[in-house]
């Protein structure tokens, strides 16, 4: 194979690589929520109750970055989900600490298994 072919596969592998993380990435929006009854809008108030301040940023507890605007909070997972060799025998359990995942054996969790791709 040549130089040229190999470039033309590699760069292939890169593109659907790329394609395949972007469209497994999960997001939401949520409508602006008033504080309390009756009062003006102060920021973005999160799904635990948590005010946000408009321009903000910040991790979730379920590792998803978000943001406030005058529209409401936009928030998308941070983490891609492996995809697994030996889906039978291998599973993959996310780590909240570290925002990703791990993939061990069912029958022994202490060893590792691998993953073909992270999509």
């Amino acid at each position: 194979m040549s130089y040229r072919s190999h470039l033309v596969l590699a760069t292939l592998a890169l593109v659907f690589y790329f394609l395949v993380t972007l469209c497994n990435t999960s997001c939401y929006n949520a409508e602006m929520r008033r504080m309390r009854p009756g009062s003006g809008y102060e920021g973005c108030v999160d799904t635990d109750g948590e005010m946000h301040a408009f321009n903000s940023t910040w991790k979730s507890d379920a590792c998803m970055d978000c943001e406030c605007d005058k529209s409401g909070i936009s928030c998308c997972s941070n983490s891609s989900m492996p995809y697994l060799a030996e889906p039978d025998a291998c599973e993959a359990v996310f780590n909240t600490t570290s925002c990703s995942y791990q993939v061990k054996r069912k029958d022994n969790t202490s060893e590792a298994c691998n993953s073909l791709a992270m999509m």
